[in-house]
């Protein structure tokens, strides 16, 4: 039986490794021309919203809990 070409050669996964990095580089690219570069989304809170985050709650819960 004859040897791999690939693991004959030695450091076939590395061949791989590359061939598989060039594949994807070259899928991420093609994504990037097909819906342009995105734009990072910018979300701030207002004051009341940020402040609701710390809300102790003194208030009565809307759903109390059940005893068992």
């Amino acid at each position: 039986m004859g040897a791999d070409p690939i693991t004959a050669r030695g450091g076939g996964s590395w061949n791989q490794a590359k061939l598989w990095r060039k594949l994807l580089k070259k899928l991420m690219n093609e994504c990037k021309n097909v819906y342009g570069k995105q734009k990072r989304l910018k979300f701030q809170y207002d004051a009341v919203s940020y402040s609701q985050n710390f809300d102790e709650g003194g208030h009565k819960d809307e759903y109390p809990r059940r005893q068992i």
